[in-house]
């Protein structure tokens, strides 16, 4: 696919042989979108933190470089997305999730989170 902004992220899987089994491209408009870590749940599920710097799967966006997660379905479909807005700007590095599913990210912020 053609680049939606100026640098987008994407999530490849591979099936054991090391083909292609899917490819999700995520991007924004003149902005780039960065992965910055990325883990798959006992349920199969694709869960992915880094910063955006633009709105992107329905989330409002504040101006700035901000933190986010996305949880994907088994075939890369986004199941939900959550932007983490600071104050002035946030980046998710690294997540975790636990057995019971729950999502744990760690990053950092410059400000205080909004909301």
């Amino acid at each position: 696919d053609p680049l939606i902004g100026n640098k987008d992220m994407y999530v490849l899987k591979y099936d054991s042989l090391g083909e292609v089994v899917a490819i999700k491209q995520f991007g924004t408009p003149v902005t780039e979108v960065v992965g910055r870590h990325i883990e798959v749940g006992t349920d199969g599920n694709v869960y992915v933190t880094g910063v955006t710097q633009g709105a992107f799967e329905g989330q409002s966006y504040s101006g700035t470089y901000q933190a986010y997660a996305l949880k994907l379905d088994p075939d890369l479909n986004v199941l939900w997305c959550r932007i983490f807005t600071a104050s002035s700007y946030s980046l998710g590095a690294h997540l975790n999730v636990s057995a019971s599913g729950d999502v744990y990210v760690t990053g950092f912020a410059v400000g205080s989170f909004e909301g």
